[in-house]
């Protein structure tokens, strides 16, 4: 949860706020390293982004989001990013 109040939900829609999912709704595929900013990246760090691992938005981080999955999620050890290093 963030200072401002709200829920982050991935792959759900939902009816209200964090609630009434619908397995019909649900996103099937797969997510990996998704974090959030409270400001727009610019042109070089998004650069930065797409050639190195590691880097944590100052919202919401991957392990994090990883440390609250609930439902039917199924997480799969991945070699992708394998011992990178995180920072901000």
């Amino acid at each position: 949860m963030s200072v401002g109040g709200g829920v982050l939900v991935v792959g759900q829609e939902q009816d209200v706020r964090g609630g009434r999912f619908s397995g019909s709704e649900s996103y099937v595929g797969q997510v990996h390293g998704l974090n959030v900013w409270n400001y727009v990246l610019s042109s070089s760090e998004i650069q930065q982004l797409a050639l190195s691992c590691g880097y944590l938005g100052n919202v919401m981080a991957w392990p994090d989001l990883l440390a609250g999955v609930n439902g039917h999620v199924q997480q799969l050890n991945t070699s992708f990013c394998a011992g990178s290093f995180f920072h901000s």
